[in-house]
This record gives structure tokens, sequence and C-alpha cells, in this order.
């Protein structure tokens, strides 16, 4: 047995600690924050890391640091034996606040959801302390037993600034469509006693992120103090219904800043476009995120949301080329035709192009000047060879100012790129000089257009590297190179994180 009185211990340990309370306390705080909030995979090829393992990841350094079990709050099969030093863990830390405010993260399976709930119950006597929460369950009823927690507990969750709610769609109902809810996905049913306090907590949320849990549009009415909306992966019906149920809950969103929406669905509806439908008057929007909706749901929204100024990100997909038809089919209409003409509705300045939507190089061309306020484009998996020709900005001809059609790019971010013919590459990129500030590329890289050239991956040889930056340095100011496979959070919106 060691003895804690034993000299030589005693001498070590107090250098030791000696060591660690010479340094400043906001050294000390830098430290710490970097071990426990530093990304989970730091050399991953992502740019976006998912909650449960950036909440995993956080959880462990936590409590190695304060030198108990190592546990998290995620339904983990290989933790299955683990619960009771898990709760002693939480209840710790809950201790060690002190009165500060919480921010509380769950991830909920299927192996230990009951367990979970025990857990999360000994958080009414916290209500009041609440700041933030983020869940993630498979299952929307298991939302609806912890929110019933949070409504219906003996203190009114006042300090409450952000509400963010997931449920994981089943994969095996499809990739790329979202189911119609069913009556049990709601989370509360209109006779549910938890209804009413649901809707008057969201009604006062500054911050509010739905993924996949369906709530009743028609009965929920935002205020003023909403600031930041995220709806992602519902159905919001036939064309007409969606946007009455936006325009009904957002009416009095006035202080509405930040409205993000992903992979949200309508069915297409013929007479929508031929009746007049009502406007969705957002004053104070600053910024507009729509990423991976269907033609038909692009059509409508951009037609309704009106603001003062906003600035605009678009993410097409392939889902961009079609109509959400309630027979399942997924026509693909007059092309990219149809795109144009709902991209001419609006003012782009973000655009993000999927791999699996890139139009042939004429068509692209087309595409670019259907947004001319466009500033900042993200590639990705784009072969550079007639490509540079298409988004090549030409020279002014006669009176016509060139701005009035053609984007005039300030940043150009190329992902997983092949450039084939670097003559033409340069090309594009000194005609947009006047404006460009910026470029972000990975990829690779032919020394010739022959099939059998030479390639380099970019970020693979530093010789090289410089070479090719020098060549680009010369015409725009900032180059970066990311990895040849690098993914950038701009294809990644649909990824639940820890906000």
């Amino acid at each position: 047995m060691i003895n804690p009185t034993d000299p030589t211990l005693s001498e070590t340990r107090d250098k030791i600690a000696c060591l660690v309370h010479r340094l400043p306390e906001e050294i000390l705080v830098e430290i710490f924050s970097r071990v426990v909030y530093s990304p989970p995979t730091p050399y991953s090829l992502d740019g976006v890391v998912e909650m449960e393992k950036n909440l995993l990841k956080i959880y462990q350094s936590l409590h190695t640091l304060l030198g108990v079990p190592i546990m998290h709050f995620s339904g983990d099969p290989k933790h299955r034996g683990l619960p009771q030093e898990s709760q002693e863990a939480m209840e710790l830390s809950l201790e060690r606040a002190q009165g500060r405010s919480l921010d509380i993260a769950a991830v909920i399976g299927l192996e230990l959801a009951g367990f979970s709930f025990i857990r999360f119950d000994t958080l009414e006597r916290h209500l009041s302390r609440i700041r933030t929460i983020n869940l993630v369950a498979d299952d929307t009823s298991y939302i609806r037993r912890m929110m019933d927690v949070i409504v219906q507990g003996p203190a009114r969750p006042s300090s409450l600034l952000e509400l963010s709610l997931c449920r994981r769609q089943n994969e095996q109902v499809g990739s790329y469509r979202v189911s119609r809810p069913a009556p049990w996905d709601h989370l509360y049913s209109r006779k549910s006693p938890s209804f009413a306090p649901f809707n008057k907590l969201l009604a006062s949320l500054p911050v509010l992120r739905i993924n996949g849990v369906y709530i009743q549009w028609d009965k929920l009415v935002f205020s003023n103090r909403l600031t930041k909306l995220r709806l992602q992966e519902i159905n919001l019906g036939a064309d007409r219904i969606m946007i009455g149920q936006l325009h009904y809950a957002l009416a009095s969103a006035t202080g509405l800043r930040d409205f993000e929406i992903v992979s949200v669905e309508s069915v297409y509806d013929p007479g929508a476009g031929a009746t007049q439908t009502s406007m969705i008057s957002l004053p104070n929007l600053e910024s507009l995120l729509v990423d991976d909706l269907y033609c038909n749901t692009l059509f409508l929204l951009f037609s309704c949301i009106k603001s003062r100024s906003h600035r605009l990100t678009l993410r097409l997909t392939w889902n961009s080329l079609c109509f959400n038809i309630t027979s399942g089919s997924r026509p693909r209409v007059s092309r990219h035709r149809l795109l144009r003409r709902v991209l001419e509705q609006v003012s782009v300045h973000k655009l993000c192009i999927h791999a699996d939507i890139h139009p042939a190089f004429k068509k692209f061309g087309k595409l670019m000047k259907s947004v001319p306020m466009l500033d900042t484009l993200f590639l990705d998996e784009a072969e550079f060879t007639e490509y540079c020709n298409a988004l090549e900005r030409q020279e002014t001809q006669g009176n016509e100012p060139q701005s009035s059609y053609f984007p005039s790019f300030r940043c150009l971010h190329f992902s997983r790129a092949t450039i084939r013919d670097m003559a033409a590459f340069k090309r594009m990129v000194a005609s947009h000089s006047q404006s460009m500030r910026q470029m972000i590329i990975g990829g690779c890289v032919y020394a010739s257009t022959l099939p059998d050239s030479e390639v380099h991956h970019l970020g693979e040889d530093r010789d090289k590297d410089k070479e090719f930056i020098s060549q680009l340095e010369e015409i725009i100011p900032e180059v970066r190179l990311t990895s040849a496979g690098y993914i950038p959070p701009e294809f990644q919106h649909d990824r639940w994180q820890l906000w």
C-alpha cells in the first residue's frame, strides 16, 4: 500500500501543484478548454462533426480532467454496464456547476432509453438554470417523454434560450424522401396536457431548431423574440398548406434574423402557382439558408418570402431539378430551364452545387447568368476543362455592363476538384481578378491535358503545392489549399451538430 504521507510522494505532489498554480488563471482556462472542446477527429476529411461524436469526446475529456469515470449521455451498447457510475458523474457535474447556467445535450438510442429518462428526470430541480437543450433520439416518443420533464416540471425554464430537437430518420425509408407524418409522429396531439405549455415555450424562444419532429404548425405563433429558426427533414404537406402554415407561425416573428430550411418537403400542388399565396414578411431577416429542396418547394418559397434585404445561401442537389409529387416518382422537369427560372426570382449571394447536379458546361454558363448577384461559389467534385470557359467572365461588349448578367466572384471554393487544363483555369481566375479576394481549393492537378500526364494531389507535395499557389497568387490575394478529399461544411448542412 502506498502511504500518502510519504515525504517523497508529498514533495513530488507539491512540486507538480506548484508548477500548475504558477500559471495565470486565463492560461489554465485556455488549456482546459482546448482539451475538452477540441474536435474529436482533427484530421478528418469532413469539415463538420456530428453531435454524438462531439458530445462523447467532450464528456470523456471533461471527466478525465475531473478524475471521475469516463461516461456519456449517449445510449451506446458498449457501455451497458455503467449506468450507476454515469448517473453519479452527471449528479457530480450538476453539483460542481454551483448555480451556473446549464447547457443540456442528450443522445438517446434504443438500448438505454429507459435509463436515459431516469437521468434526465434528475434535471427537474435545475429547470430554471437551463440555457440550451439539444436532444437527439431515434423515436419521437423519447423526445416527448423528455420534453414532458421540461414543460410539466415544477419550475418554468425561464432562462431557456435555445431548443434543438432531432429525430433521426429511418434509413430504410429512403435516402431522398421524407415520409409523410403519421398521427403518432407529432410530438404532442392537441388533446395532450403538454400541448399548450409546449407551444407557449416555443413561442418564447429566441432560437429553435427542429429536425424530423412534427408539431402543430397551425396552432403555433412565434413571438418577436425569435431570432433564429432551423427547419430540417420535415414534410409540410401540399405546397399551399406549407405556405399557409409558415405564414401563420411566422406572422409575428418580426425579429427573425436567421432562417434555415434544410431538406424540407412539400408536395407539388398544380394550383398553388395559379392562386394568390400569402406573403411571409420577415422585415429583419439577415440570412436565409435554403438547402436540398425540391423545385416546387423552392419556387413557392422564393415567391412568398419578403424582407428588406437578406443574404441568401442556396445549396442545389438533384432534388432541385425535380417536382415532389404524390406518386413517389421524381421526374426531371425541363432539365435546368425551370431551375433557372426559379433562380431568376431572387438574389443568390452564395451558391453551393452538389456533385450529383453538375450540368453540362454550356448549361452551367446559363445557370451562372441567372444569378448575377452571386459573389461566392462552392463546387464539389467538378472537373475543370470546359467548366473554365463557363465560369470565365467575358469582357464587356458595347455599353452593356458585364455585372448586369454575370457574377463577379469574390470567393471560389472548389473541393475534390480535378484541374486538367491549368492554363484555362488561370484564365478563368484572372477574368475575376478585379473582384476576387480568396480561392480555397482541394483536389488534383494534371501536368498537361494528355490522358497519361502526371497528376499532383494537392496537400501531398509541399514543393508542388507552393508552385501551384504561386501561379494563382499573381492574380488573387489569398489562396488556400485543403486536402484532396476534404468536404467543406457547406456541403454538410444536413448534419446535426452540437450547436
